[in-house]
């Protein structure tokens, strides 16, 4: 249908919709107009009136009018459903669907079309129900069986998503994507005979598909055939993709990573794995025993030693295998042979005295401990393995002694502290042996449950002068009880604890995020509410702050030691309202011990929230804290101490800038469990990782100029993480010479202070970015700025499409490529939090050029 009204409607002016069609009706009478009055009243959320618009003309109407005026009405519904679906209009095309089946429930397109909106609305599960309502009105319904295929798979319900695969296969036999979906769903639930079966048919469709051709080869691997593993292996990798090549030189002009080298070195001994077949057989081994797959791994270091037996690397690593899996004695002989060959070898003496160790021969790996260090006196594991041997032996003052040298090398090394205080408790030296437990709690407070079981050795050596010093280094209870809400307890108190609402909860209207994807990934599927919390500033009476090592757990208590539910957070950062927020319980309820309090005279804020040295939690959940404490009208002029971190030197500039006193921080890296005499907190501003929208207004005028603002600088951004150990762009040379010709220009914001990184984001037109801390300065871009976010393949946080939302941005994520295949890039990168991207060139063109038609 062509008609003015419909074209306002998929405008969305709906009002002006309803006004034409209402005029028009006034001077003659056509269905059209009623049809389409219908229509915007409904998208309107006006569904009755609606629907007494759409029977006006039934009253009257011949039975042959009426049923092409029905057929009308249908024809629009369906018309406009595909326009809403195409326009991301979601909320819209739930509502045509329903119209739809009402007015005819067995039409499969509009259970499909049902569906596809509702997955986007974040329903899967109903949005699966009208797929399949799809299928069981008409079976062949191919791009029904697809949906369900994707969405079970990425849901990692594999045997419903297998099932799907299935479906779509037989009815196209010749789609390669049916049948690579389908072995990937075999081979997650180890059924590698049918997966490699699938995967065969998929080439067959498509025989120069390396992410194929790399399952396939993991496959064959899984079945011990390991020669046409390694020749398809190196094929995808080497041959039907320049993905080794580039990883290789990309690592080799990067700033090293540990990970990344082993990678290369994987896949470097792949490339001549057809002439030199030993060292590719030793790498494959290490990747898997990486991965738990040690048997596995164990057969191939075997099969690589026959074919190189004086490779020591491949002794070290199978003998560590071989202890690994309780076979000690044959640890032990293959080291005692390799010796024969190598005797000079400290790291084979080594790890002769640690598999001996396993099987309790103190003596004889005392003797391959000296023996190592005789070759290489600096030997670190050979001083640990002495200590460990003569405390065993219960020789004390040996063993606080290797302790000792150990500790000169690496004095962070915190079993090295515990095991000192081990050994000197037995050689009777109290007071060193507390500092030493005091030191191992310092660099690792979660070693609690350790230091008190140290502790209850130690106590009975303890004289007078001491008892201070140990009640300082006592662990404490972890809490029984919580309290699921500040402000009702606080309600029930008659003590000074104090609550001060300051923001109400606001409700996020989200946009879908811009993709070249059929439909967004399934983690942008948050529904288009999103209710954000309000927030409010607590005061506690003897309260509680802890915070776990790696700061990725969070505690606040009352007096009474009583967890507060709604100021305790903890990764992973679940958006406001998700279901497990309610059942999962917190860590510290799992802790048989917390480290020992420190008690702080006086006022204490705590503005430290999770991972306070990241940027994106920095800006986003630490610093607003700030302005919370601002409009909540308290009287700050009494507060004694900020706990805060103080680690980097941008964030001191932070502190600066916003008037924090120095010497009033107490750095929460030193201060990690305290209680205070009276300690204020302020709420996340809204919930962690998910603020409100005042928080971005509130770092603009905080921290970006606008009195000088520089018109000259860059108005395309690419923004690297070359620098950064993790979530790097593999192919990075060709993505920045790709967009250096398109007039971006490539920006490293290690070497920029905030302040010039907020110029810098408020002055671009479109920013380029892989998924990093650096988007966070999306915060001071103005409204309507383009965006284009990088994500690894197996690891996508909508944190910022989320910031993109609070301030209007035009948002777009790329996926990466995953050349390796799926079973080989999960080897590669165990940890997907830390996955480096691999960019589709030609994708980044198409998705760029749609972002600025």
């Amino acid at each position: 249908m062509n008609h003015p009204a419909l074209d306002l409607i998929f405008q969305g002016d709906y009002d002006g919709a309803i006004a034409h069609c209402e005029a028009a009706i006034q001077t003659r009478t056509d269905p059209q107009n009623t049809q389409l009055l219908g229509l915007a009243l409904l998208l309107q959320g006006r569904e009755e009136a609606a629907q007494a618009t759409w029977l006006i003309p039934l009253a009257e109407a011949e039975p042959e009018a009426l049923e092409a005026y029905l057929s009308g009405l249908v024809d629009l519904f369906a018309q406009t459903l595909n326009h809403c679906l195409e326009a991301s209009q979601f909320f819209a095309a739930e509502r045509i669907a329903r119209q739809l089946l009402e007015l005819d429930v067995e039409q499969a397109s509009s259970h499909y079309g049902l569906g596809l909106a509702l997955a986007q609305l974040g329903d899967l599960d109903a949005a699966l129900a009208s797929w399949q309502e799809a299928i069981a009105l008409q079976p062949t319904f191919t791009d029904a069986w697809v949906q369900q295929a994707t969405t079970y798979q990425k849901l990692e319900q594999f045997v419903e998503a297998g099932e799907c695969y299935a479906a779509w296969a037989t009815q196209q036999p010749q789609n390669a994507d049916a049948w690579a979906g389908l072995g990937l769903c075999q081979g997650k639930l180890g059924d590698w005979d049918a997966a490699v079966q699938s995967w065969r048919r998929s080439l067959s469709c498509k025989p120069d598909s390396s992410p194929v051709l790399a399952d396939l080869s993991y496959g064959l691997l899984q079945l011990g055939q390991v020669e046409e593993a390694l020749t398809l292996l190196q094929q995808a990798f080497w041959q039907t993709s320049d993905f080794a090549e580039t990883y290789c030189h990309w690592d080799s002009t990067s700033p090293r990573n540990p990970a990344v080298s082993a990678n290369a070195a994987f896949l470097t001994a792949l490339k001549s794995a057809s002439s030199q077949i030993a060292p590719a057989l030793h790498q494959v081994g290490k990747l898997l025993a990486q991965n738990g797959q040690v048997d596995r791994a164990i057969a191939l270091y075997q099969q690589s030693l026959a074919a190189a037996p004086s490779n020591l690397s491949a002794v070290l690593d199978l003998g560590s295998a071989l202890v690994q899996t309780g076979q000690g004695q044959a640890a032990i002989a293959l080291y005692q042979s390799a010796l024969t060959q190598a005797p000079d070898s400290a790291e084979l003496w080594l790890e002769l005295g640690r598999a001996l160790w396993k099987q309790r021969n103190l003596e004889a790996a005392i003797a391959a401990a000296h023996r190592a260090l005789e070759i290489n006196p600096r030997l670190a594991e050979a001083y640990r393995l002495l200590g460990l041997a003569h405390l065993a032996t219960g020789e004390g003052a040996i063993a606080a002694d290797h302790w000792r040298t150990l500790l000169h090398q690496q004095p962070k090394a915190v079993d090295g502290w515990c095991n000192l205080a081990a050994a000197l408790t037995q050689t009777e030296e109290p007071a060193e042996a507390l500092h030493c437990l005091q030191t191992a709690l310092r660099l690792n407070s979660n070693l609690a449950p350790q230091v008190a079981q140290l502790l209850t050795h130690l106590q009975p050596l303890l004289n007078d002068s001491l008892i201070a010093e140990f009640q300082k280094t006592l662990p404490v209870d972890a809490p029984t009880g919580e309290i699921s809400s500040t402000r009702d307890w606080v309600a029930r108190q008659s003590s000074r604890a104090d609550f001060v609402p300051v923001h109400p909860p606001q409700q996020m209207v989200l946009k879908p995020p811009r993709s070249l994807d059929l439909t967004p990934h399934i983690n942008f599927r948050l529904g288009l509410l999103m209710q954000v919390p309000s927030t409010f500033v607590v005061t506690l009476p003897g309260g509680r702050f802890w915070i776990d090592p790696d700061q990725s757990s969070l505690a606040i208590f009352n007096v009474a030691g009583e967890l507060m539910r709604d100021l305790s957070v903890e990764f992973p950062l679940l958006t406001p309202g998700h279901p497990d927020l309610l059942s999962r319980q917190h860590w510290v309820f799992s802790a048989e011990k917390l480290p020992p309090v420190e008690a702080v005279s006086g006022t204490v804020v705590a503005l430290a929230g999770l991972s306070n040295n990241i940027y994106f939690h920095w800006m986003l959940d630490v610093l607003p804290r700030l302005k919370i404490l601002q409009d909540s009208g308290l009287d700050l002029c009494g507060v004694d101490y900020w706990l805060v971190s103080d680690r980097h030197s941008w964030q001191r500039d932070c502190l600066h800038h916003l008037n924090i006193p120095p010497a009033r921080i107490l750095p929460v890296q030193d201060h990690s469990h305290i209680q205070a005499d009276r300690l204020i907190i302020p709420s996340f501003p809204g919930a962690a990782a998910w603020p409100q929208t005042w928080v971005c207004n509130w770092l603009k005028e905080s921290f970006l100029d606008s009195q000088n603002l520089d018109s000259t600088l860059p108005k395309r951004l690419y923004i690297s993480r070359q620098k950064a150990r993790d979530r790097r762009v593999i192919n990075e040379e060709a993505v920045m010479s790709f967009l250096e010709s398109r007039g971006f220009t490539t920006i490293y914001l290690e070497t920029c202070a905030i302040a010039e990184q907020a110029q810098l984001f408020y002055n671009a037109d479109i920013v380029v970015s892989p998924h990093g801390s650096g988007l966070t300065n999306l915060a001071f871009c103005r409204p309507g700025t383009q965006v284009i976010e990088l994500f690894s393949p197996n690891y996508v946080y909508p944190c910022y499409w989320y910031l993109s939302n609070l301030i209007g941005l035009d948002y777009a994520y790329h996926l990466g490529d995953v050349p390796a295949g799926n079973f080989w890039q999960s080897l590669l990168y165990p940890l997907v939090r830390v996955e480096d991207i691999f960019v589709n060139l030609e994708s980044l063109r198409q998705l760029l050029d749609a972002m600025m038609a």
